[in-house]
């Protein structure tokens, strides 16, 4: 057994050793005597070895621990103060229960565990009021028969299959149509059926033995610049996206979310699926924030209390619903939303780099940094 000096790596053999020090760069210089300094991120202690700078004591991390200490002090300050909590509750054997009790609303006060008795009067309210909200926006935005819209694409499919039948005509009124089953159907079912029409338009032009550019023209007669992005069809990002079609998409989204008819327990794996669509392109993330957790029925599953001492500039009673048993509401506090901004932003902020990455490539073939073009990328 050979362990490298430089990096303590255990090798089997002398061999095995000698490919090490090939594949490694930092060991090779090392072996052929170039000084290599090693630091430490948290402190910027710079050692010439590897075992200096395991074994140095970094002031950051010591710094750190006191700071967490006084932190601690601080927020338990704050719960003991202004909240219901106890204290003395978070730190017994049952800490990992719900220890939140009494009201995280301004509906809701009271010094005891917030019961779901609700007047069954006040739940119909909030549903029929939820209801009519989001009708409202499809009689406004979709009143269309979905069944008729269906039938009428059908026909169009039947005109391009006869040989002789124009094509430009056909697939605009397609696109039309089309538009109205936005506000019939979520995303991800509207992206399969653009799809699905792009393949059976290609199938019917490629009878007509037209060549490829020509088919590829045809099809993008038959969709809008929403469709393009949302398929990421070839050469979508020359095309425009029409402002009413923006408002589509973010009033098709609205009717098409799943929102809660009842108090459920907040769910961040449900807020970072439906966050990740391409109207994180489109539209502010504040936006996309507030049609998903503004829920039209009034069953919030993350609230703002507020108390005497917090501010604008300061808000940190935040809570959100972590339980419901046995006829009561369990909340949690999330300082400052702190934890859950911290989480969701990582996702979002991963899939807007993968998006804009993307986009980026399909317009310009590479990553490398562009001067200003005429291209409109979302």
């Amino acid at each position: 057994m050979i362990i490298c000096y430089h990096c303590g790596r255990r090798c089997k053999n002398n061999s095995v050793y000698e490919k090490h020090l090939k594949k490694s760069p930092i060991c090779a210089r090392q072996k052929e005597g170039q000084e290599i300094a090693y630091g430490c991120k948290k402190c910027f202690f710079m050692g010439n070895t590897p075992e200096e700078l395991y074994t140095h004591q970094c002031r950051n991390v010591v710094q750190s621990l006191r700071e967490e200490r006084i932190k601690v002090r601080l927020l338990s300050e704050v719960i003991s103060t202004y909240t219901p909590l106890k204290i003395q509750n978070i730190l017994s054997s049952n800490a990992d229960q719900p220890v939140i009790t009494g009201s995280p609303s301004n509906e809701d006060k009271s010094d005891k565990k917030l019961r779901l008795d609700e007047d069954p009067k006040r739940i119909d309210q909030k549903i029929k009021h939820g209801d009519a909200v989001l009708n409202e926006i499809k009689r406004n935005k979709f009143d269309f028969s979905l069944k008729e819209t269906r039938k009428e694409i059908e026909q169009i499919f039947e005109t391009l299959s006869r040989k002789r039948a124009a094509v430009k005509s056909p697939l605009e009124k397609l696109r039309q149509l089309r538009s109205r089953l936005l506000g019939q159907m979520n995303l991800n079912k509207y992206i399969s059926l653009l799809r699905k029409h792009i393949k059976r338009i290609a199938s019917i032009l490629s009878h007509r033995r037209t060549n490829q550019s020509r088919t590829e023209q045809d099809i993008r007669i038959s969709l809008s610049g929403l469709d393009q992005r949302l398929i990421f069809y070839p050469r979508y990002y020359e095309s425009e996206i029409e402002s009413d079609h923006l408002q589509m998409l973010q009033d098709s989204l609205k009717v098409n979310t799943s929102y809660p008819r009842s108090y459920v327990p907040y769910d961040e794996s449900w807020l970072i699926k439906e966050i990740r669509t391409y109207a994180l392109a489109l539209s502010s993330i504040g936006e996309n924030l507030e049609r998903l957790l503004v829920n039209p029925y009034g069953f919030y599953s993350l609230v703002y209390h507020q108390t005497p001492k917090s501010t604008d500039k300061d808000p940190f009673s935040f809570y959100y619903l972590s339980e419901v048993k046995e006829g009561q509401r369990y909340w949690r506090m999330d300082l400052r939303l702190e934890g859950i901004s911290e989480r969701v932003s990582y996702h979002v902020a991963e899939y807007c780099i993968d998006t804009f990455r993307r986009i980026y490539n399909d317009a310009f073939g590479d990553y490398a940094l562009k001067q200003a073009t005429k291209f409109s990328l979302v």
